[in-house]
């Protein structure tokens, strides 16, 4: 919520330097607009440069910030992405800079402003957040342009209507105080995995080249990407590559790792990115990568068939992921819950017939110790339903 500031009042510097440790998130709306001092060009930069005229039609609208919300932070339900989205949306509002900005220019926006927080995120979150569709989920991709396919749960002339039951551990994840020793050592973990399993497969490489996993995919099985016109892969083709390169994927040894030493690794991989780390898992991340986009597709395919799978798809087990991808923690184990897609974070999320939610909540309830003395709200808040909806919006109060 804005409301206009006098124009007596003062106003902060643009060079006030900013906690990039802190846990509260209206450090993230502060960085959104100013960014850190090492990456100044944030949006208040990028729409009102200092070099520009300074008469008032040039100049910010001056603002009062209301922040409220209801996504609990560090639980792995990306309140991060959604407090930069919301950030950038309501500065575009209030100063009449959202004419001709389509969805997958503020997504590019949102990405670039949460690395001015010193997350190296990649993008799916705030595209998450922004693009969402009722009633459906969606099949994102990012080559060779941002989209999104919306992808129908079953309905009531299927299946029973699937809902979403968000499972907090309550084991809390910040991505800000952990970036270094986890987040963006993930980020780095997969470029150099990336280096490595292409040499393995015989492409060729610059010294300088970093290339992402799915660009050592798409060369491995030669898909065209000539500048401003690559091909897109096709679900089907990109399920039989995965398929492929998990096979290769396997041949790395499982105790593969790289000494993050030398001028040349530490230019190529450190430079860049805040990162704390002895040495890299390569193995661990080049089969996580790969083995979820396989996992992705194969969703996917079950959702658009509208099949029964008994939960077969989602189901596996949480000690798999763990030990393979650093990519849950122990607690969520213990919520037993019949199918997950556990993310980075410390949540659970469970794909549930809506008639069997009230069963469902109350089994974990029973079973899970932090939930036992949680009744009402103070439940509802770590443990409830939902289903999707619209991405983010602009809701203007006159």
């Amino acid at each position: 919520m804005f409301a206009p500031m006098l124009k007596s009042a003062p106003t902060p510097s643009a060079q006030e330097e900013h906690d990039a440790v802190g846990r509260i998130l209206c450090k993230y709306f502060r960085r959104v607009f100013v960014g850190p001092l090492t990456i100044p060009q944030g949006v208040l930069n990028h729409f009102f440069p200092p070099s520009a005229d300074s008469t008032p039609t040039h100049c910010p609208v001056p603002v009062n910030i209301l922040v409220t919300g209801s996504v609990p932070s560090g639980s792995g339900l990306s309140s991060s992405a959604a407090m930069v989205v919301a950030s950038t949306l309501a500065f575009l509002a209030v100063n009449d800079k959202l004419s001709g900005l389509t969805k997958g220019q503020l997504v590019e926006m949102a990405m670039s402003n949460e690395k001015r927080v010193g997350v190296n995120s990649g993008g799916m979150d705030q595209a998450a957040s922004v693009i969402s569709m009722p009633h459906s989920a969606l099949y994102i991709t990012f080559f060779p342009t941002l989209s999104a396919e919306p992808i129908p749960l079953p309905t009531p002339r299927t299946l029973p209507r699937a809902v979403f039951i968000c499972s907090n551990s309550l084991v809390v994840s910040d991505k800000v105080v952990g970036a270094k020793t986890h987040y963006n050592l993930r980020v780095v973990e997969t470029l150099v995995g990336a280096r490595v399993l292409a040499l393995h497969l015989g492409l060729k490489l610059a010294p300088s080249d970093r290339p992402t996993f799915r660009e050592v995919l798409g060369r491995w099985l030669e898909v065209p990407e000539e500048k401003g016109g690559p091909t897109l892969v096709d679900p089907d083709a990109l399920r039989s590559g995965l398929e492929r390169i998990l096979v290769e994927a396997e041949k790395l040894r499982p105790s593969d790792v790289v000494d993050g030493q030398g001028p040349q690794f530490h230019e190529l991989y450190l430079s860049w990115v805040d990162v704390e780390a002895e040495h890299f898992q390569l193995y661990k991340r080049a089969k996580h990568v790969f083995s979820e986009a396989l996992r992705v597709l194969q969703f996917r395919d079950v959702c658009l068939r509208a099949e029964d799978t008994k939960g077969a798809l989602p189901e596996r087990t949480l000690a798999e992921l763990a030990g393979r991808a650093d990519a849950t923690c122990a607690r969520c184990g213990c919520l037993r819950q019949p199918s997950d897609r556990c993310g980075v974070g410390r949540l659970r999320v469970s794909l549930v017939a809506e008639d069997a939610v009230d069963e469902f909540i109350a089994k974990i309830k029973a079973t899970y110790a932090p939930y036992k003395n949680l009744e009402g709200d103070a439940l509802h808040e770590v443990i409830f339903a939902t289903k999707p909806s619209g991405g983010a919006f602009v809701y203007r109060m006159s």
